[in-house]
């Protein structure tokens, strides 16, 4: 049986190979990741069913938060992120880019150097970082509740107003 590596995590872990940081990974431990972190030197902390609570401090503490998947059915981390201030690095495909509007550093997931390039900028440049941050809270206006849900029930008006 083939694994699915949609969180996209080793070529992550490649990215970051020449950036000193902590990579925090919240999901189950792998084996196979943490021999990669090794190989890097690069310093990792794995954190496993995270409670809401604890999860928003995990935003309030990381400097970039990453979604640099190959496949997300929606990306609600970005938006968690983009509300907390932070600024993000996701990928240029699927539901991510919609969802991240102009407030992140998009990636190809599949290029290791469009990643690391990403965090370099974010790192080197604080205009850049900074813009990404005022853009990320203007963002997740666009899904604020009240918003979507005024905007399905015009859609049903308008649905019901024809039949």
């Amino acid at each position: 049986m083939a694994r699915r590596l949609n969180k996209n995590i080793p070529r992550l872990i490649e990215a970051l190979s020449t950036i000193p940081c902590v990579l925090e990974i919240i999901g189950k431990h792998n084996p196979d990741y943490e021999a990669m972190l090794k190989k890097y030197n690069i310093e990792y902390e794995y954190n496993w069913g995270v409670s809401d609570a604890d999860m928003i401090v995990k935003y309030e503490k990381a400097d970039i938060i990453t979604l640099a998947s190959t496949y997300e059915g929606f990306g609600m981390p970005i938006l968690e992120a983009q509300a907390i201030g932070r600024p993000v690095v996701t990928s240029d495909a699927f539901s991510m880019p919609e969802v991240a509007g102009n407030a992140a550093a998009l990636v190809d997931p599949l290029d290791i150097a469009s990643i690391r390039t990403a965090f370099e900028k974010i790192i080197s440049d604080s205009n850049y970082r900074n813009g990404m941050v005022a853009a990320g809270f203007e963002n997740v206006k666009r899904f604020n509740p009240d918003k979507i849900a005024s905007m399905y029930f015009d859609l049903y008006k308008t649905i019901y107003s024809k039949n």
